[in-house]
């Protein structure tokens, strides 16, 4: 059997999903994924690896890391979890000078799920269990790394770390961003059992890089590390960032740790928590060129700076307008939710803001309002989306949206329900007055099916 274009390709990719694997759940155990690889020759070590995972910052940690490296002249593979308007983007390569991730083609796609099918029944000849959705996922990303003949490949992890298919990786470095309460219904209800989970991305003899800064959470941290013989890199301890400006125009900041110092750095992102993901992706990036001499030169310093001063990145306070003010931004925790309002208030301070807002059924739907209570909301439009595809991957009902919002909120502003999210937007976007800010937020689903109405 061949898939003969990319839509055949897609749906071919999309039939081995349960709805349980639709969402990215790991299996019980790793041996289904690690069977397949090994028959496949095991494409994941024949190139250096980076993994990063964390409730928050991941995407933006890993994307910078990508960009300082690939301006520092290596091709870099990034893996990100989850795309935002297309599967194509979990197969992306940067090199020097390009700014966002180049996804892989619908013709590479299509290859790459011939080339699953071509060895599939040679693993399932035993009897072996089919590999799931994402497993399938995470085997073609590593072949097509090799076949793009990478010098580094970043690794963003989808859900916890111990389980999840990326963690058959012997990763150079590895990091945790941030942990927050998040997919708690499978790594667990407080945040030391889901650290205790994300650590296990760290391996033996490695280096560790951590942006965990709550006490309590650092002693997992170490303890694992001390068990595995890990070495740890900690913020706020082996290295450091100071903020000097916090503008809608980016973050300006510096850099120090034990053995140099970054001064006026300028991040062409926005958000103080960008200086915190940056910071690490520094770090990650130093000790990865450190550990590999064939790599190392004189030029960190400009290759940081050039990554960091055209850093663009779509869904993470994006402001894709500017009169009016409409900015996206794709928080779907309470974690992320928090230090993006946070943020946007520091700029906008009381200014009237309208909101369109969607929410996976799997997010914690009153922790996310809660944390939108310091805006000056007039108006609030919900809207509902499923994501293609993913037929399981969908909103709660404009019933649930629309019942929650009424009980987190003094309700005397204007609750607008729309089953079509693209008919949300334009009334959303119509509506907006130039002394308003509009927020698009809640779901990087909502803004990946928003971003090609815009764009269109």
């Amino acid at each position: 059997m061949n898939v003969k274009n990319y839509t055949e390709a897609l749906d071919y990719i999309f039939s081995l999903a349960s709805p349980k694997d639709k969402k990215h759940t790991p299996g019980i155990h790793l041996d289904r994924i690690k069977k397949f690889l090994s028959l496949i020759g095991n494409p994941q070590d024949t190139y250096p690896t980076i993994h990063i995972g964390g409730t928050a910052g991941k995407g933006s940690t890993s994307y910078i890391t990508a960009r300082i490296l690939s301006e520092y002249g290596l091709t870099v593979g990034i893996h990100t979890s989850p795309n935002l308007v297309a599967l194509n983007e979990k197969f992306s390569i940067l090199q020097k000078g390009v700014n966002t991730p180049i996804p892989c083609t619908d013709e590479e796609f299509t290859s790459l799920v011939n080339w699953f099918i071509s060895h599939r029944d040679a693993y399932e000849l035993d009897g072996s269990e089919p590999l799931t959705f994402y497993e399938v996922i995470i085997a073609m990303v590593f072949k097509y790394f090799q076949l793009k003949q990478v010098d580094v490949a970043i690794i963003e992890v989808a859900l916890g770390g111990k389980l999840d298919a990326t963690n058959v990786i012997n990763a150079d470095v590895a990091s945790v961003v941030s942990v927050g309460l998040d997919h708690t219904e499978i790594l667990g209800s407080t945040l030391e059992e889901i650290l205790q989970d994300k650590v296990h991305i760290m391996k033996p003899g490695k280096h560790f890089i951590s942006g965990i800064t709550t006490p309590s959470l650092k002693k997992i941290v170490h303890a694992y590390a001390d068990q595995i013989n890990t070495r740890v890199s900690e913020i706020g301890r082996d290295f450091e960032y100071s903020i000097s400006s916090d503008t809608l125009s980016g973050v300006i900041f510096s850099f120090a740790n034990n053995e140099f110092k970054l001064t006026n750095l300028q991040l062409n992102l926005i958000g103080r928590y960008q200086a915190h993901n940056t910071s690490l992706a520094i770090q990650i990036a130093y000790s990865f060129l450190k550990n590999h001499t064939e790599f190392m030169s004189t030029h960190f310093d400009s290759a940081v700076r050039r990554a960091l001063s055209t850093a663009q990145l779509k869904g993470r306070f994006d402001i894709i307008s500017h009169n009016p003010t409409i900015i996206f931004d794709g928080a779907h925790n309470p974690l992320k939710m928090r230090s993006f309002i946070k943020s946007l208030k520091s700029y906008i301070k009381n200014k009237p803001t309208n909101l369109l807002f969607s929410c996976s059924q799997t997010k914690d739907l009153p922790g996310i309002l809660e944390e939108l209570e310091d805006l000056n909301i007039q108006k609030i439009f919900l809207t509902e989306f499923t994501k293609k595809y993913y037929t399981d991957i969908s909103s709660y009902s404009l019933d649930v949206l629309e019942q929650e919002t009424r009980e987190q909120f003094d309700t005397n502003f204007q609750i607008m329900c729309f089953q079509d999210p693209k008919e949300a937007f334009r009334t959303f976007s119509n509506d907006l007055k130039n002394t308003q800010v509009g927020i698009v937020t809640g779901s990087l689903y909502l803004l990946g099916n928003l971003y090609q109405t815009y764009e269109n």
